[in-house]
């Protein structure tokens, strides 16, 4: 009966007949109930587009259910490759324990993130900065080399930078 239809005839024909069939092979290849109906739709979508070659292509020997589950099982294949390629997470996963404990918190008061221990220590465990720091009254970030800047703050000095 199949084979006399329409391909839109024949699609919703086989819709009739194995969506049901159809479902359970993919949520058994796929675990997912709602990535199995994605699944199941895109099957008899394939296979709305598919009919008619698959039918002139086998013409008598032309076996609607075994070709509707082959497609079936391609598609949940499929789905389970890019599934190890790309993982999505849905935003509602991202939520971890820390996060629960904290949601009285505004966000204003987390700590902000912080260099990790040892960033920018030299090899003795001092602070870099406590070696550049200006010495007594000097006000030379780099030793040798004074900023013209500073002259207004240091007027009584200015004499001597001009040398």
């Amino acid at each position: 009966m199949i084979e006399t239809q329409s391909a839109a005839q024949a699609t919703e024909t086989l819709i009739h007949q194995y969506s049901r069939l159809v479902f359970q092979v993919i949520y058994g290849l796929v675990g997912d109930w709602h990535e199995s109906q994605d699944l199941t739709q895109d099957t008899f979508l394939v296979a709305f587009k598919a009919i008619e070659a698959a039918r002139q292509a086998s013409s008598a020997n032309f076996h609607a259910k075994a070709w509707l589950l082959q497609i079936a099982a391609n598609n949940a294949r499929m789905s389970l490759r890019r599934r190890r390629l790309v993982r999505f997470v849905p935003f509602s996963a991202l939520r971890t324990e820390e996060q629960d404990e904290r949601d009285g918190e505004l966000v204003g008061e987390r700590p902000a993130p912080v260099q990790p221990a040892g960033y920018g220590m030299d090899g003795t465990g001092q602070d870099p900065a406590a070696h550049h720091g200006p010495a007594s009254g000097d006000t030379e970030a780099v030793p040798g080399v004074v900023s013209r800047r500073r002259a207004a703050f240091a007027p009584h000095r200015a004499s001597a930078w001009s040398e």
